[in-house]
């Protein structure tokens, strides 16, 4: 479990440290579409970032994610 809570906080500040905002009065009818593209090494981290974006998701449906493995 402090493995997935290490990762969440790597994720979330990977995010806040890029900058990235999105404008709820800007979003397009159709959605947003947020590309990651990883490396994750093992599945338990890969299972853990479908967790995070599958929870973003639901809690923001406009929002979707296309995680690419590298």
């Amino acid at each position: 479990m402090r493995r997935k809570s290490l990762l969440a906080g790597a994720i979330a500040l990977a995010l806040a440290a890029t900058g990235i905002s999105i404008n709820a009065q800007s979003a397009s009818a159709a959605g947003t579409t947020i590309t990651i593209w990883h490396n994750l090494g093992t599945t338990q981290n890969a299972e853990a970032v479908k967790a995070l974006t599958s929870a973003y998701t639901k809690a923001n449906p406009s929002v979707t994610f296309k995680l690419v493995d590298q």
